[in-house]
């Protein structure tokens, strides 16, 4: 395997979304994303499938979903807040409230539940510092209609105001 050099001239995200969807965009550079193997190709050479190959350039994503590719382009500003996280901070535009607090999930070791599915579907929106979850939390409950509520065992809700 040829090593990487350190100063790379390419930069990209890779994000796993509900079920087995994938985007991939690339803000620097060229990326070659390729389709993994069958997971039983191994064990059963029927299963084996070939493998594709797409080359990705910068200011373009992939969406992959079961069964469906879409290559796009996207904005200047969409690529700067795809890559946020390169500065500690994920950036909302009108994502469901149970995706933001998916994703901001990611950058904490608190779990925390949306309790209600009537909230689940609120749209959120903002840049946010990943090391900053009360911040986040602030931001919810100034800006939606809901509650955030932390139990002794280390969870947080975020809950319907009542």
């Amino acid at each position: 395997m040829p090593a990487i050099p350190s100063c790379a001239p390419w930069a990209f995200a890779v994000r796993l979304r509900a079920g087995q969807n994938v985007d991939v965009v690339v803000a620097e550079g060229r990326v070659e994303v390729q389709s993994p193997a069958a997971p039983d190709a191994a064990t059963d050479p029927s299963q084996a499938r070939t493998l594709k190959s797409r080359a990705l350039s910068a200011g373009q994503r992939l969406s992959i979903g079961v069964g469906d590719e879409t290559v796009i382009p996207v904005s200047a500003t969409e690529l700067a807040n795809q890559m946020a996280w390169r500065q500690g901070a994920i950036v909302f535009q009108e994502e469901p409230l149970s995706q933001a607090v998916a994703e901001i999930e990611r950058y904490t070791d608190s779990r925390i539940v949306v309790s209600d599915p009537r909230i689940a579907a609120l749209r959120v929106g903002g840049r946010f510092r990943t090391d900053d979850l009360q911040g986040f939390f602030d931001a919810l409950q100034t800006a939606l209609p809901v509650a955030i509520r932390h139990t002794s065992d280390g969870l947080v809700y975020v809950d319907p105001q009542h």
